[in-house]
């Protein structure tokens, strides 16, 4: 008898399922809005914002729509890395990985770092507009 080879990717073998909920918020250029009681819905493409403080360092995220504008202290963090089906942007390698996290952590407030502080996350106006 010959067992047919099943991939776990992102799982162990302990545990062999990935649990998740995925919700469609838009389809074929369409927001799309399930109206649940008691559930969050944010229809719409988003994009997280990262906001600088004058020291350059992570002062907080905005999750927002894709079509926000963006003032000089915020950065775009989310990027496109699969179109039909294909990817169209790869990974770096490691150590530019490795390099781009210590950074990071090294821009982050001593607070957040050590738990302190939980590192602000907040929900656009426009987002949140939409969502009422």
């Amino acid at each position: 008898m010959r067992l047919a080879w099943v991939p776990r990717w992102g799982v162990s073998a302990d545990a062999p399922y990935l649990d998740i909920v995925y919700k469609m918020v838009r389809y074929k250029d369409k927001n799309i809005q399930k109206r649940s009681s008691g559930k969050i819905n944010l229809p719409g493409e988003k994009q997280v914002f990262r906001q600088t403080d004058e020291k350059s360092r992570f002062a907080g995220d905005t999750i927002g729509l894709k079509s926000e504008a963006i003032t000089d202290n915020m950065m775009a963090l989310l990027e496109i890395v699969m179109e039909n089906g294909r990817i169209i942007a790869f990974f770096p390698p490691l150590d530019e990985i490795r390099n781009s996290f210590a950074r990071n952590v090294s821009v982050l407030d001593e607070a957040y770092k050590t738990g302190e502080r939980a590192y602000p996350v907040t929900i656009s106006r426009l987002l949140t507009e939409m969502e009422s």
